[in-house]
């Protein structure tokens, strides 16, 4: 039988922290958003600096991508929102791309990451790079988050579709 994933139970944890916070919160709320994506990740670091390793730097990266645009969608009230469905997808299709590539060359590198070699000797320096992720993570989809909680039934506009189309040419 195989070993367990050492990060599952901090990811179920992060997770469920997430949806506890989003039932106290209401339907949609920012502090749980943001919350849940800092415990995931800070949870991450946790497994990696008890671990000694960088493995799971970008699988958590990954998966704050794919947690917080999920949250955001479901719980947004996002499902008469076309604009923010399409805009949501985009962001899954790139973060499962780019993550499937990074956690492939992890795993290819045999799970050493070059630019982790001095960060993860110290601590401090490894918890600020989770954090910083943590960060990439809500500035980097913020307004597909934002779009997504609006609530608000929308369709695409001309404009929307020639950014969908430059997405795709550039994807």
């Amino acid at each position: 039988s195989g070993a367990a994933w050492p990060g599952g139970a901090a990811f179920a944890s992060a997770i469920m922290s997430m949806g506890a916070l989003a039932e106290s919160m209401g339907p949609f709320s920012w502090l749980a958003l943001i919350g849940g994506n800092f415990a995931l990740q800070w949870a991450g670091f946790g497994v990696a600096v008890a671990l000694q390793t960088e493995r799971f730097y970008d699988m958590f990266g990954t998966l704050g991508f794919v947690a917080c645009t999920s949250y955001a969608v479901l719980s947004g009230g996002a499902w008469d929102n076309l604009r923010a469905r399409v805009a949501a997808a985009m962001v899954l299709v790139w973060a499962l791309r780019l993550g499937s590539f990074l956690v492939y060359r992890i795993s290819r590198d045999g799970g050493v990451d070059k630019r982790f070699a001095e960060i993860r000797i110290n601590p401090v320096r490894f918890f600020v790079a989770w954090t910083l992720q943590a960060l990439w993570i809500l500035t980097t989809a913020l307004p597909v988050y934002a779009v997504a909680a609006e609530g608000k039934p929308s369709d695409l506009a001309p404009e929307d579709l020639a950014l969908v189309a430059l997405w795709g040419v550039f994807f």
